[in-house]
This record gives structure tokens, sequence and C-alpha cells, in this order.
């Protein structure tokens, strides 16, 4: 009986993966016994993906027991590495990104079925990411019967998650905690930039604010009227299309203010590559939207660029304030909720950076 092969790292005391981080570079690797495929894994443990997903859903049950939409598998945050899983009510959505998981793909969707009993299961693995294993695109019923649009109910609003052709896996889960401080801290005239399909919006309106929701995307603006209506809101969201750079400009050229603005963009710096024209990219739109908030107003900012640590984006804040000659108070701080968990050994998986602050003139 042949022997499993394995990987012999150059060191043998590597603190990085000692500590628990799951990656392992090519540069670390000092020699392969074996003669292991692309994807392969040294040990295999039957029924190991369905095990890891039983035991995160019951850390989602301790931390977002009651949600109907949550996120069930967060990657290597789940010691899952290349697996993400959504939950939209009876709707789930995976995400394959490295070609270990894409082998043990039919594995996955046993495991979502076994673990969570769904009505359908849907595969999103369109990511960027899947180009660096080789992989293509793919979109497209797994198992039973999917809805183009997954309805949910968060904190008593009716969301839509398009998990079809939608952002992420259809809607934007890991802003949660973000749109419950935006509906707290948040009143008057607002401004919701990069609104998407509106869930910040829909916060902002039902707590009495009258809302200004900006996005480039006619589709996303059609769901935004539509969710709206739904809710009884759409006397109270005015959605407005165009280019958040020009829009912003075009605002402050005016003279326009609000009493808060909200600002959720993309990831601007997706790598590190794109990380110094990111960072440019987001003071700029930091630096319009204080200059749109009235004395005493809020800024909600985030950003979702792994590459920009939590230090850097304040730094940049702090530079964009002073460039903008405003002065900024900390009301709130978070970022991803607690089913998009944060390990400590895994830096990589904090990645969601938001906070709120009062504007004032310097």
């Amino acid at each position: 009986m042949s022997a499993e092969p394995a990987v012999f790292l150059k060191s043998s005391h590597n603190p990085r993966i000692e500590g628990g981080h799951p990656w392992i570079y090519a540069g670390e690797i000092g020699r392969v016994e074996g003669n292991p495929s692309p994807g392969a894994i040294v040990r295999v443990e039957e029924g190991w993906i369905a095990r890891r997903l039983e035991r995160a859903l019951a850390w989602r049950r301790q931390c977002a027991g009651g949600e109907e939409a949550f996120r069930l598998a967060f990657g290597e945050a789940d010691d899952l590495p290349g697996l993400v899983v959504d939950v939209y009510g009876r709707t789930a959505v995976f995400q394959l990104s490295t070609l270990g998981m894409e082998a043990r793909r039919e594995e996955v969707v046993a495991a979502i079925r076994r673990v969570l009993d769904p009505s359908g299961v849907w595969e999103r693995s369109d990511v960027g990411a899947r180009r660096h294993e080789g992989l293509g695109p793919r979109s497209a019923l797994a198992w039973g019967e999917v809805p183009g649009i997954a309805p949910f109910r968060e904190d008593g609003l009716e969301f839509e998650a398009y998990v079809r052709e939608g952002q992420k896996t259809g809607f934007f889960l890991d802003q949660r905690e973000s749109r419950r401080a935006a509906g707290r801290l948040m009143g008057g005239r607002v401004l919701d930039v990069f609104c998407y399909a509106g869930a910040f919006s829909l916060r902002l309106a039902r707590a009495g604010a009258e809302v200004t929701a900006l996005d480039v995307s006619a589709g996303a603006l059609a769901g935004l009227r539509r969710q709206a209506e739904r809710n009884g809101l759409g006397g109270r969201v005015s959605p407005v299309r165009g280019n958040a750079f020009d829009m912003l400009r075009a605002m402050e050229q005016r003279g326009a203010l609000f009493d808060g603005v909200v600002l959720d963009p993309p990831a601007l710096a997706p790598g590190q590559a794109a990380l110094e024209k990111g960072v440019r990219a987001y003071k700029e739109l930091n630096l319009r939207a204080m200059r749109l908030v009235r004395e005493g107003g809020v800024l909600l900012t985030c950003s979702c660029s792994a590459r920009l640590t939590p230090l850097a984006y304040l730094e940049m804040l702090r530079e964009a304030a002073l460039d903008a000659g405003r002065d900024l108070t900390l009301l709130w701080e978070g970022g991803q909720p607690s089913d998009h968990p944060v390990r400590l050994a895994i830096p990589e998986t904090r990645y969601l950076k938001a906070s709120a602050w009062r504007v004032r003139r310097l």
C-alpha cells in the first residue's frame, strides 16, 4: 500500500503556520514526496465538509440566532478554505474559489443539503479568484428549486436576495450591523452612496429619514423601488442614477448638504497591486462625502478591501478629513458581523471596516 503524498516545509519553525494560519506559500515548500495531483489533499477524512458545516451552523445559531439570512461558511475562518455558503430563508447559495474545493463540489452540495435541508441550492462560483486556480466562472442550479429573487426578512424589513445574478451571493449580509447603526445614528436628509438595492436606504427610511439613494445600476435602483414599495417606504426614498465620483463632485459644487451620508463603495483595492490606487479612490470619495455633511451631521463610511488594514483605513480618513477641512469624532465603529468570523491567526479574515463620525468644520 503506497504512502500518501507529503509536503515538507523549508523551515522546521514557522510562527504564522504554527499559530493556526492555514495558508502555505510555494516559497515555503522545501520538497514534495509522492505525486499529488493539483487540488489534492494529503489526508482525506470522510465527511469532513459536512462536519465542519455542522460546527459552523452551531456557531451561527449561537451568534446569529433568529436571522433568516446569514453566512453559514466563511472559508478559512470556518476551516473550509475556498468555500462560502450563504443562506436566504430556504435557499442556500455557495461559492467555490479553490481547485481543492472545486474537486469536492458534489460533496459540498451533499453536505449543504444534509446540514440545512434547503428547498434549493444555487452555485455562484463566478469570482475572479478562480482564475488563479485555472478555473472558469460558473453560476447554475446545483439542486432543487431556487427563485431568481429569494425573499427574506431582517429586523422586520422585507428584502430581496438576487441569488442568480446579484452582487456577491445576492445580498450584502456583512453590512447587517452597519445598517443597524445607521438606523440609530442618522436622520433628516440622508444621502446613501453606492446604495445598490437599498438595504441602507430602507433601514434609514424606516427610522424616519428622507433618503436620496445613489447608484450607477438601473437594475439595482429598480430593485430598490420595488422593495421600498413593499415595505411601505416608497415616499421616503428617492433613487438617483449616476456615477458616485461625478455625482458627489457635482453636489458639492452646487452646495448640497445632508444631515448624513452613507458611503459603502465596492472593493476599490481588491489586491495588493491595486492598493495605492484604491486608497486614493477611497480618500477622494470620503473627502467629497465629508463636504456634503452639514455641521454636526454624520458620515457612516465603509471599506470591504481586505488589503486596506484597519489602521490604514483610519489614516486614509484622517488625511481625507484634513484635506476636506473637517474634524471627525467617532460615534460608532464596527465591521463584519459574527457570522463572518475573524480568526486572530488569519488576519485576512478581517476585511470589512465600518465607522460613523460626527462631522464638524475645522
